[in-house]
């Protein structure tokens, strides 16, 4: 909250970076020192389809109900999933 005030609040850096359009965080000091593999689709293959859907709720609203599909047997008897 920006009344709050911070007293003695020490926040470290964590190693990052970005590769093939996403951000790698690791939650320990030093990252691997391998090399990650590549997400790109491999030569000769193209990605050709991706959805987009835009939805008025709020996205952790969204998130929880994607994740836990067992609440849907009776939670939504009456929508999609018929009990």
């Amino acid at each position: 909250m920006p009344s709050t005030k911070l007293v003695n609040v020490k926040i470290r850096a964590l190693p990052c970076f970005e590769q093939d359009g996403m951000m790698w965080i690791w939650l320990v000091d030093d990252p691997p020192t391998t090399e990650l593999p590549s997400l790109l689709p491999p030569s000769g293959y193209q990605i050709h389809a991706e959805i987009v859907v835009e939805l008025p709720v709020e996205h952790g609203l969204l998130l929880d109900n994607l994740l836990d599909l067992a609440h849907a047997p009776f939670t939504h008897t009456f929508t999609f999933v018929k009990g």
